[in-house]
């Protein structure tokens, strides 16, 4: 018989052993009470507890290499020195009648992956979507259509995020164009034009 079973009958007036008490009974009663004193002691202590006893709490093996923390962002909110340029390196714009093509070749220079998400340019906008590794770059079509009657659109957005924070930026860039004989213009160059601008920061 248990030790709150026994000081129940205590309690209650009762004698301790009854000649009545069904063996099985009281064994099925004192793993109750065992139960309710495990649960009990594991409340006090704030311990998980279950129908299956205490649960055991996740610990490091003793000698077990620590869990490595996710890389500091270099990236410092405010100081737009701190934060990842993508740019066009190269442009190379080519002309089929009154249309043109502007095939540009995006660098990544950061030490990290990004995402090239748009560029805006001549009153259009382009999806890219696509990622670029470290140092790496990519030849990218950003515009096709008909060659420009003027050049007064002077700058082109190129709106990236890098991969692990999701952090967004943009890379301003003047355009600079090539007269045609036929007094329109095609695109020539670009330019970056820092700083690079946190557009959600």
């Amino acid at each position: 018989m248990s030790f709150f079973r026994a000081l129940k009958r205590i309690v209650q007036g009762k004698p301790v052993f009854d000649a009545n008490d069904d063996p099985i009974n009281t064994h099925l009663q004192e793993q109750v009470d065992a139960q309710r004193q495990r649960q009990q002691q594991a409340m006090m202590e704030g311990k998980p507890y279950s129908m299956n006893g205490p649960q055991p709490q996740a610990q490091q093996q003793p000698g077990a290499p620590a869990k490595p923390a996710g890389p500091a962002s270099t990236i410092q909110k405010g100081n737009d020195r701190t934060f990842p340029v993508v740019y066009i390196k190269r442009t190379n714009t080519r002309v089929n009648g009154n249309n043109m093509q502007v095939h540009c070749y995006i660098h990544n220079s950061w030490h990290g992956e990004v995402e090239v998400d748009k560029i805006r340019l001549l009153n259009t906008t382009r999806e890219i979507d696509t990622y670029l590794r470290p140092n790496e770059q990519k030849e990218i079509l950003v515009y096709n259509g008909p060659k420009m009657p003027h050049d007064h659109y002077h700058e082109a957005e190129l709106d990236y995020r890098t991969r692990d924070r999701g952090d967004y930026f943009r890379a301003i860039h003047w355009i600079g164009y090539h007269p045609q004989a036929d007094k329109t213009f095609i695109i020539d160059e670009f330019k970056l034009d820092h700083p690079i601008r946190d557009i959600y920061g």
